[in-house]
């Protein structure tokens, strides 16, 4: 019996980690180059923050993710993950990841059965995976045609995202009861 070969593919997705702001921009960059990033763009805008913007070979996003938190933290042990992307979205990053206009993303957002955005406002904003999710059911899927992996890589960054938030809220919190 032969045993399947897993298809590898390229994944799109950023992270975000808070650093020692007292290191060298330039020795970050050679730790994660020589950790297994090489496969990223990186940037520091703010102090003790580092982005990586990764184009990672892979089995499955989750895999890449996995692989690209662990590099990152071989290189500089004591970095904290901050963020994973892309998981927030606006009218704007949704228009831009299904390829059409905002005005066209506002229309189609206005109906009932949309998802609820995560914030609602002068600018709304939804969990990316939900909205590409919606979008790839039924006749909006002919439509659209959203790739699978790009559902998968906001999937598992809004999962990466809700972790990182579980571990900052305290335990002994009253509300948490409340919500369940």
């Amino acid at each position: 019996m032969k045993r399947m070969e897993k298809t590898m593919r390229e994944y799109e997705f950023e992270l975000l980690f808070k650093v020692n702001s007292n290191e060298e921009m330039n020795d970050l960059i050679d730790q994660l180059y020589e950790a297994g990033c090489d496969d990223a763009l990186i940037g520091s805008g703010k102090s003790g923050v580092i982005g990586l913007s990764f184009a990672r070979e892979a089995a499955s996003a989750a895999e890449a993710f996995e692989s690209a938190i662990k590099d990152v933290k071989k290189a500089i042990p004591t970095a904290s993950l901050m963020e994973a992307k892309p998981d927030f979205a606006g009218v704007s990053d949704i228009a831009e990841t299904i390829g059409c206009s905002r005005q066209n993303v506002l229309k189609i957002f206005a109906s009932t059965e949309a998802p609820m955005p995560i914030h609602s406002g002068n600018t709304s904003l939804w969990h990316l995976s939900e909205a590409l999710k919606w979008l790839n059911d039924g006749k909006r899927a002919e439509r659209y045609n959203i790739p699978e992996w790009k559902i998968d890589v906001a999937t598992i960054a809004k999962e990466i995202n809700f972790a990182v938030e579980a571990m900052r809220m305290p335990t002994h919190s009253s509300l948490r009861q409340l919500l369940v």
